[in-house]
Formats: structure tokens, C-alpha cells, sequence
């Protein structure tokens, strides 16, 4: 199982041109002088856990996100990958650890 701790993270609501909806956790980290900025993008939301800083959201291949609650946001690597997105004909939309934790078996 890997875990994942982004500095920055959201939760998107990610509709393909089939009309596909998955929830997903997309993780962001900020690089330093020798290390570019990078991302992830989980393998789809099955379970949220909540934490004393934050949640452990579960993903479908079986990892774990931590998330903390002072990170919420984009990266400017992470807004241009989604731009990249939805120029391609992706629907998305950010949506709040709330709603994901609604969520029976993930999406």
C-alpha cells in the first residue's frame, strides 16, 4: 500500500467526454531548487477517514492520501494540469472533503 502527504491537495469531481463521473483526490508538491513541483492524481475515492489534522482518504488501488487541513489548494503545476483537462473535453469540479465523505463506497 503506498500513502501519499501532498502539500497542497483537492478533491475533483472528474467527468469524461463519455459522460464518466469519478470523484479523486489530486495531490500536489512543491518542488525545491533542484526538484520541479510534481502531482498525482489518486485511483478513485472508496473510503474517508477522519483524522485529528485532517482525513485519510482511500483510494481504489489501495492507497492512502493524508491530507491535511491547511492544505487545501492548487498548485500552479496542479491549475494547469486541470486547464489541460478541461480544454480536452473533461468536465471538473472541485468539491469539498464534505461531499466526498458522503460518499457509500466511492464513486
Amino acid at each position: 500500500m503506498s500513502e501519499y502527504a501532498p502539500d497542497r491537495w483537492v478533491i475533483l469531481r472528474i467527468t469524461d467526454s463519455s459522460g464518466k463521473t469519478e470523484d479523486r483526490v489530486m495531490g500536489g508538491w512543491s518542488g525545491g531548487y533542484l526538484d520541479p513541483d510534481s502531482w498525482r492524481l489518486n485511483s478513485g475515492c472508496t473510503r474517508v477517514v477522519d483524522t485529528d489534522d485532517g482525513w485519510d482518504v482511500y483510494g481504489a488501488s489501495g492507497s492512502v492520501y493524508h491530507l491535511h487541513r491547511s492544505g487545501v489548494g492548487v498548485t500552479g503545476l496542479m491549475g494547469s494540469v486541470i486547464a489541460t483537462w478541461e480544454r480536452q473535453g473533461a468536465t471538473i469540479k472541485v468539491i469539498d472533503i464534505a461531499d466526498l465523505r458522503t460518499l457509500s463506497s466511492g464513486s
